[in-house]
C-alpha cells in the first residue's frame, strides 16, 4: 500500500462541494472588497508631501525614534518604553561584534563562524 496524505481536513465526501464553495464565496468577497478600496483610493488626491521636508523630518523623530504618542501615556508608555529601548540596547553588541568578526558572525547564528568563537 503507497501511503498517502489524506486532503480537506479530513472532511467527508459530501462535503467537498460545500467546502469549495464556501472558498469561492469568500475568494468573491474578497475581490469585492479589494476593488471597493482601490476605487476609493483611486477617488483621492495626490498629497504634496515634498513641502517642508526638514519640518517633516523635526517631527518624525520625536514620533519614529522617541516614542513621543506612546510615552506620553504613564503605565503603558513606560513599558513600552522599557522593552524598545532595552531590545534597542540588546541589539547593539551584536552590532558592534558583526562589525569586528564580520557578518558571518551574528547571534542568530551561533559561534561557528566567528573568529573568536568557534575556530
Amino acid at each position: 500500500m503507497t501511503p498517502f496524505r489524506q486532503d480537506l481536513w479530513d472532511l467527508p465526501e459530501w462535503m467537498y462541494s460545500i467546502r469549495w464553495a464556501l472558498v469561492i464565496i469568500c475568494g468573491a468577497l474578497l475581490v469585492y472588497g479589494l476593488w471597493r478600496r482601490v476605487r476609493l483610493w483611486r477617488m483621492g488626491q495626490p498629497a504634496a508631501r515634498t513641502d517642508q521636508v526638514g519640518q517633516r523630518i523635526g517631527g518624525l523623530l520625536p514620533y519614529a525614534l522617541g516614542q513621543r504618542r506612546i510615552l506620553a501615556q504613564a503605565y503603558p508608555g513606560l513599558m513600552h518604553g522599557l522593552i524598545v529601548y532595552c531590545c534597542g540596547l540588546s541589539l547593539l553588541p551584536d552590532h558592534a561584534r558583526r562589525e569586528r568578526d564580520g557578518p558571518e558572525c551574528s547571534g542568530f547564528h551561533g559561534a561557528a563562524g566567528c573568529r573568536r568563537g568557534g575556530r
